[in-house]
């Protein structure tokens, strides 16, 4: 696209091409009621990704009434159309989704903008926040940690605003362009005490940077994972940031998401196949050293 726009710049035109064309503002309404009935998704991958692979591949995770329509508009970049506004509030509703354990994210459809001109920056995770005092298992306190990563959607806890559990968890927007946020100090009884987080569905992240998704430029890490705020060589992120398939909600949902996260007691190997769990990325116990987007 960029060398596109460079070779455009450096153009003559003739003078039928400096004609500017009057096109009617706004979309036909027949485009419009598609537009609402459509998601834009993009495949966060250095190959690329057939039309028909990722459909083929979402048909058989989401649990829809009628099976997606997918049209490609730029390399990994797909626009989503779905039969019913049902089907596409359950899809947005259960992000994140991923495809070959890379992400997914997906983004309203805006057809004002150009297909190389849509930004895929952030998408929606639920956040594990381990090690917490019961007494801190609550929506308040949920809003607070979750606030200082990114922005909270929703905390799941019951109707009186407490969630104890072995964990809280907290639906952030998370920046997918910088580090995963491996945990959070709070002041406790006047001591600094470790909050660690967990994310459900993480999909494969760089190792170096912990970042999900790197610019053009690549990772900002050398070969040795140094960067002017880091002085250890030791991998300052891995797998331990994932969490082993999944789990359902403990309580009643806060507001009308019914997103699906998995279920207790399933394989790794099958929440890999159905959720396009990451944790399949290991195996007899060996970890890759770097995994990256």
């Amino acid at each position: 696209m960029e060398d596109i726009e460079v070779r455009w710049k450096q153009l003559r035109l003739l003078e039928e091409e400096e004609v500017v064309l009057e096109i009617p503002f706004g979309e036909k309404e027949d485009v419009k009621k598609k537009g609402d009935l459509s998601l834009i998704g993009k495949v966060c991958s250095d190959r690329s990704v057939g039309k028909d692979i990722i459909s083929n591949a979402m048909a058989k995770i989401w649990r829809i009434s009628k099976r997606a329509i997918f049209q490609e508009v730029d390399k990994n970049v797909f626009v989503l159309t779905f039969a019913t506004h049902a089907d596409k509030q359950r899809i947005l509703d259960g992000r994140p989704w991923l495809f070959d354990n890379v992400l997914f994210p997906l983004r309203p459809y805006d057809g004002l903008l150009l297909p190389g001109q849509i930004k895929f920056e952030s998408e929606i995770f639920w956040v594990q926040l381990h090690d917490l005092p019961l007494g801190l298992m609550t929506r308040e306190c949920g809003e607070r940690i979750g606030g200082s990563v990114g922005k909270v959607i929703a905390v799941d806890v019951a109707d009186d605003g407490i969630g104890w559990g072995r964990f809280l968890r907290v639906k952030i927007e998370i920046s997918l362009y910088k580090p995963v946020a491996r945990g959070r100090f709070i002041n406790h009884k006047g001591d600094k005490l470790w909050i660690s987080f967990q994310y459900e569905k993480l999909p494969k992240i760089c190792f170096r940077c912990g970042c999900i998704a790197h610019i053009q430029t690549g990772c900002s890490m050398d070969a040795t994972g140094r960067q002017d705020s880091y002085i250890s060589d030791v991998m300052q992120f891995g797998a331990w940031l994932r969490v082993d398939g999944g789990l359902r909600r403990r309580v009643s949902p806060l507001s009308s998401d019914t997103s699906f996260v998995g279920k207790e007691g399933e394989s790794h190997k099958k929440d890999a196949a159905r959720e396009g769990s990451v944790g399949s990325s290991e195996h007899g116990g060996q970890r890759k050293e770097m995994e990256v987007v």
